[in-house]
């Protein structure tokens, strides 16, 4: 069991970091477009179906079903002659009239396009600069090696004979080798007192 909630922490520490990475990548892209005059027509967390979104000044927040990426969408990094190929001179002048009036947005110079390409990747580096620099701060959380007792909050009734230095080895008959085992032999059993073997 214990083996089972360190596999399950561990997903979701994953899938918060890779998110955080995601996040900071994509508003690397966001906040120098923004800067640099581009239109952005979208900033996604996700992808799929939308979850939740919001707009303002005419841009589409939102974040989507599948936690596993994110996007920017920046109409004028990407042409649509990129897309749709370019016209030639026989197609047909009326289709455009038809089809409604397409937003044309002025040229993106090729010094803000390498700036907002590159602000993602700059961000994860700065990302990764600022999680290490709190890891070499705080240090990295370990599960205690031993199920050794370091303070006895209460020294009255039965919990007068458990002294600091104590060592756990059985909880309501397993054995024990963390205090997470110790959790979660608490966690099932059903009563109000629980065998312990110091």
């Amino acid at each position: 069991m214990a083996e089972l909630f360190d596999f399950i922490w561990v997903i979701c520490v994953v899938m918060l970091l890779f998110g955080a990475a995601i996040f900071v990548h994509e508003f690397g892209h966001f906040w120098v477009a923004l800067k640099r005059g581009l239109k952005v027509e979208e900033f996604a967390i996700g992808f799929g179906p939308i979850i939740w979104s919001r707009e303002k000044d005419g841009i589409l927040y939102s974040i989507r079903a599948i936690p596993a990426g994110g996007f920017v969408k920046l109409p004028q990094m990407l042409t649509s002659e990129t897309i749709e190929g370019k016209p030639t001179d026989g197609d047909d002048e009326g289709d455009d009239a038809e089809e409604g009036e397409v937003e044309e947005l002025p040229p993106v110079s090729p010094l803000s396009k390498i700036l907002v390409a590159f602000a993602g990747p700059f961000m994860n580096v700065v990302f990764a600069f600022v999680i290490a620099c709190v890891l070499w701060g705080v240090g990295v959380l370990k599960p205690a090696s031993t199920t050794v007792v370091g303070h006895v909050g209460s020294r009255e009734g039965e919990y007068s004979k458990v002294q600091p230095g104590d060592k756990i080895v059985e909880v309501d008959g397993n054995e024990i080798t963390s205090w997470q085992n110790v959790t979660f032999s608490l966690i099932r059993h059903e009563g109000g007192k629980v065998p312990v073997t110091f």
